[in-house]
C-alpha cells in the first residue's frame, strides 16, 4: 500500500481528534516551509497548521488524503505502540 509520504504529496486537510476518536478541531495543509524545501524538491509549502480548545486531552492529529487517515507522531511518541482504530 503506498502512503500520501511515499508520493510525496500534501494532505487534504488536518483533522484532531480526541481520546475518543471525536473531532474537536481542525487545519489547513500546503503551508510554506523554507526550512524542509532547501533540503527536499518539491513545492515548498509541506508546512500545516490546525487548531483545538486547550482543553482536550490525548489529542491524535491526523492528515486526511484520499480517503485515508495518516497519522502525525511528535518525535517523542514515535516509539509507543499504543494504536488507535479510526
Amino acid at each position: 500500500m503506498e502512503h500520501a509520504a511515499q508520493r510525496r504529496t500534501a494532505g487534504q486537510c488536518i483533522l484532531i481528534t480526541d481520546g475518543a476518536g471525536k473531532v474537536v478541531g481542525g487545519g489547513t495543509v500546503g503551508l510554506p516551509r523554507d526550512d524542509i524545501s532547501q533540503f527536499l524538491k518539491g513545492t515548498g509549502r509541506s508546512g500545516w497548521q490546525a487548531v483545538a480548545a486547550p482543553e482536550v486531552k490525548d489529542a491524535v492529529v491526523l492528515a486526511y488524503r484520499d480517503g485515508i487517515y495518516h497519522r502525525i507522531t511528535t518525535m517523542k511518541d514515535a516509539g509507543k505502540t499504543r494504536a488507535r482504530v479510526f
